[in-house]
C-alpha cells in the first residue's frame, strides 16, 4: 500500500518529467514489516493515442522491523529475546513505467504498470547491498 503525489510537471508536450513524492507501508510475512519515503524524477515520452513510457530515479528511506521475535546470545551462550527498536536504512528506486492517460473529464488520469527494482544500502558487512523489485498496477486520480 503507498500513495504518492506528483507535485510538478511540464507542459503537456511529448517529452515531459515528474516530481514524485511517495509513502508507504508493506508487510512481509515471516520476515519484516516496513514504511517507507521516497522521492523521484520521472521523465516520460507521450506516445499517440495516450500512451506514455517513463523511467525514473529517486532516493528514498525505510525504517524495518522484525516480524517475529528477536533473540540475541548473552555471554554464557543462553539467548534471551530482546526488544525490536527496528532499522533504518536508504535505497535508490529505479523504475520503467507504462501509462494509458484517460480524458481529462474522467476521474480516474491514467492506468498504469510499473516495474521497479529498489537498491537498499544495508549498513550491514554482509550484504552490503539488498535488491527488492516489484512489478506494480495502479491508477491515478
Amino acid at each position: 500500500m503507498n500513495y504518492g503525489y506528483h507535485f510538478a510537471t511540464s507542459p503537456a508536450w511529448k517529452l515531459n518529467y515528474q516530481h514524485r513524492l511517495i509513502a508507504g507501508a508493506y508487510r512481509q510475512p515471516y520476515y519484516q514489516n516496513g514504511f517507507f519515503s521516497n522521492y523521484t524524477i520521472a521523465l516520460g515520452y507521450r506516445f499517440p493515442a495516450g500512451v506514455d513510457l517513463w523511467s525514473n530515479l529517486g532516493l528514498g528511506f525505510m525504517y524495518t522491523f522484525e516480524d517475529a521475535a528477536v533473540y540475541k546470545q548473552n555471554d554464557t551462550g543462553e539467548f534471551t529475546q530482546v526488544r525490536d527498536y527496528g532499522r533504518g536504512s536508504f535505497f535508490v528506486p529505479l523504475g520503467v513505467e507504462v501509462a494509458y492517460n484517460f480524458s481529462e473529464r474522467h476521474w480516474i488520469k491514467a492506468l498504469y504498470m510499473q516495474y521497479r527494482l529498489d537498491v537498499e544500502l544495508t549498513f550491514l558487512a554482509f550484504p552490503p547491498v539488498l535488491p527488492h523489485e516489484y512489478l506494480a498496477l495502479g491508477f491515478r486520480f
